[in-house]
């Protein structure tokens, strides 16, 4: 049922994008223009560096040799805002298993995603992409998106959701 949902949200989105491109006088039609794709398995991980909620600059090569999640989300998603619960759920586990979990929050303003924050206890850092451009680069086409980076900086998953065996896919070789 969750992946139906996700799947029709995801649809949904794509949709939305082709109206606003094609009406937005973008030249939709032109050769340059295209809907992102998913990166491939095996990929190294674009590099970002973004402001974190708390006014931190992070980097994904700050976490060099450990394994990330990067959770891409926004506060007006419901799925995104489900898989939100599950991760602060979650996240004691993820952190002990040397597992770092990175929100980043896409095309929001800080005092937005300040707000929505501000009566849940959230552990784990929650970045700002306020122009979207990391979510650009992970070509990032519905929300949430997940993606896993190993250890060694290769794109071990991209989907809608945390895989059960999440620690399985990142130590794959």
């Amino acid at each position: 049922m969750k992946k139906d949902l996700i799947k029709i949200c995801r649809q949904m989105f794509t949709a939305s994008l082709f109206l606003v491109m094609l009406f937005s006088g973008t030249g939709f039609l032109s050769a340059s223009a295209r809907l992102p794709q998913e990166l491939s398995v095996g990929e190294i991980a674009p590099e970002f560096q973004l402001s974190s909620l708390s006014g931190n600059n992070v980097a994904l090569s700050d976490f060099k040799g450990k394994p990330v999640i990067l959770f891409i989300w926004a506060t007006w998603c419901p799925y995104c805002v489900r898989e939100l619960a599950y991760l602060e759920k979650s996240y004691l586990d993820i952190k002990k298993s040397g597992v770092e979990l990175l929100a980043i929050d896409s095309g929001e303003p800080r005092e937005r995603v300040a707000r929505y924050l501000n009566n849940r206890k959230i552990d784990f850092p929650v970045l700002l992409d306020t122009d979207s451009k990391v979510s650009y680069a992970y070509n990032v086409i519905g929300i949430p998106t997940l993606v896993l980076v190993d250890a060694q900086g290769k794109i071990k998953f991209q989907g809608n959701s945390l895989p059960e065996d999440y620690l399985k896919i990142l130590s794959q070789k």
